[in-house]
């Protein structure tokens, strides 16, 4: 009978028990991953063990789990952009329903009809002077555009110059 005295309890230990649980074959995997390589036991605490040099050099896979299918970049890319646009069409029907209407057609006519209306509340003379601003305006963005096309058409780079300098 042995006694081992820790802290305030004691434990009695009547004989020594030995383990009776076995520790597998290191060749035999545990279990497999979801790509089939095999998993096998960790044995050996230290890098002298001789039990590290008892695994398998050339592991056989699991007939029984498919490897995984290698997915290419293309149909990756094309999964993500059909799980982007399913999102997209998610957040508009929470809208539409957050607001209270059942399609989003709905949505659009109720915006559109006070639109509608303040176009039709315009006389003909106020009409045609909101063209004619919508016109002008157009017109200025158009010739800023120009000008900029114009500036990067007669910009020359530097290199350019150095190049042409050095040839005279």
């Amino acid at each position: 009978m042995a006694t081992l005295i820790d802290g305030a309890g004691a434990l009695l230990l009547e004989d020594w028990i030995p383990m009776d649980r076995l520790v597998p074959h290191p060749r035999t995997p545990v279990g497999y991953r979801r790509d089939g390589r095999p998993i096998f036991p960790i044995l050996g605490a230290e890098p002298t063990d001789p039990s590290n040099q008892q695994l398998p050099t050339s592991p056989t896979p699991n007939p029984a789990v498919p490897p995984a299918p290698a997915v290419d970049q293309e149909a990756l890319n094309r999964l993500l952009a059909r799980e982007k646009q399913q999102g997209g069409r998610a957040a508009v029907r929470d809208l539409v329903e957050q607001l209270g209407f059942t399609k989003a057609e709905d949505l659009t006519a109720f915006v559109q009809q006070p639109r509608d209306a303040q176009t039709a509340a315009l006389s003909e003379l106020e009409r045609r002077e909101q063209a004619a601003t919508d016109a002008t305006t157009a017109a200025a963005a158009r010739e800023a555009q120009a000008i900029a096309r114009e500036r990067a058409a007669y910009a020359v780079p530097r290199s350019w110059h150095s190049v042409r300098l050095a040839k005279t």
